[in-house]
């Protein structure tokens, strides 16, 4: 029996930047893990963190991530839940208001640090940290080929963060909104987009719902609805980023891999039984960021690594390249030079903060000084 196989090459260009696709988690605690859930079930914390590194590592086997980062755990438990604080966009993020998550404030600091660091050259909207009583939770954002559509329950996400999102530009001309039905589950968990017009929707009664809305608000792209099973957890991560037909499913939903297979997506199924426990899906474990790293393809980035050649090749003692090879018929060796002869080819000395040490208060001595324990 001859088999027949065909290979899917996909190419994506945008303005000659290239845009990689980055997968951003942090682990909790491993003291900060419940050890049952609210219906009494027993958790291993052990198995739970594991679990998510699996499921990283599988990420990468599959062409919807290019590179995947670890961020700093931090002391309480929600930190693993990154989407709930942050959305990625076709290019570029967009942080959620604080309102009701005071004590995540300097996790969303921390992310955009960690982000500037990765060289993320696209800016963090912060439109709805400025705006008064608005609520919005990543999880009811769906970016998809033709835009983005925002699910709106009135409890994570409410009118006044619509309101301000439609009349902002430039987010007015891409986003549209659906009413999602009360305790609603969020709108990623409920769709995924998977290929250029494949929609991935749960078989339930709110999955239904968000589907048919979903449909009728984005009518220029032919859709092909997929529907699975009432409590699949599912993961394509296609907003916008890629057009590849691959899916993450949950290893022992069956029913939802054989359903994908008949419609020719490539199944890769996750060992997810511990977050599970807890109501956590991919979707919500893992934040995915589609952005033009700096010094990939930008003009700023070839000047920086020309300024360390030259720099390098000062040190060697090696001939400096002759002004005949800079002319503005070339513009990226034009750019070169321009950064050459401002900076002087120096790149800046490292800045190191001392630890810092422990002094007691002025007014108050301490119980171990030299000076009490002779008085004893």
């Amino acid at each position: 029996m001859r088999r027949c196989i065909t290979t899917v090459v996909i190419l994506r260009v945008s303005g000659g930047a290239r845009f990689e696709t980055n997968l951003m988690y942090r682990l909790p605690p491993k003291g900060t893990i419940p050890t049952h859930n609210p219906e009494g079930v027993a958790i291993d914390a052990d198995l739970f963190l594991r679990q998510v590194q699996d499921a990283v590592h599988e990420f990468l086997k599959t062409p919807l991530i290019d590179h995947a980062h670890e961020m700093k755990s931090l002391g309480y438990f929600d930190c693993c839940m990154a989407t709930d604080v942050f959305v990625g966009m076709k290019e570029g993020a967009l942080v959620m208001p604080k309102l009701g998550r005071e004590h995540r404030s300097s996790e969303m600091s921390e992310t955009i640090r960690y982000l500037r660091g990765l060289g993320m050259s696209s800016d963090v909207g912060k439109v709805l940290q400025e705006t008064n009583e608005a609520l919005a939770q990543g999880g009811d954002f769906l970016v998809h080929p033709a835009g983005a559509t925002m699910g709106v329950d009135g409890e994570r996400t409410n009118l006044a963060a619509e309101h301000v999102l439609l009349r902002t530009p430039p987010y007015s001309s891409f986003f549209n909104s659906i009413q999602l039905k009360p305790r609603s589950p969020p709108l990623t968990d409920l769709l995924s987009c998977c290929g250029m017009n494949m929609l991935v929707s749960r078989g339930d009664e709110y999955g239904d719902d968000a589907s048919s809305k979903f449909l009728a608000r984005n009518r220029s792209i032919a859709w092909i609805g997929v529907r699975l099973g009432p409590k699949s957890n599912f993961a394509t991560f296609t907003g916008g980023t890629t057009e590849s037909l691959d899916i993450m499913i949950d290893a022992e939903d069956e029913d939802a891999m054989d359903t994908c297979g008949r419609h020719g997506l490539i199944v890769h199924p996750i060992e997810w039984t511990e977050p599970r426990k807890l109501g956590i899906t991919f979707r919500r474990m893992f934040l995915v960021l589609n952005f033009n790293r700096a010094g990939v393809g930008s003009q700023a980035g070839a000047a920086l690594r020309s300024a360390r050649a030259v720099e390098g090749k000062r040190q060697r003692g090696a001939p400096l390249p002759s002004d005949s090879s800079f002319s503005e018929d070339n513009p990226d060796k034009w750019v070169q030079k321009q950064h050459y002869m401002k900076s002087d080819a120096k790149l800046p000395d490292p800045v190191y903060q001392p630890i810092p040490r422990y002094r007691p208060p002025m007014h108050q001595g301490t119980l171990i000084s030299p000076s009490q324990s002779n008085k004893e």
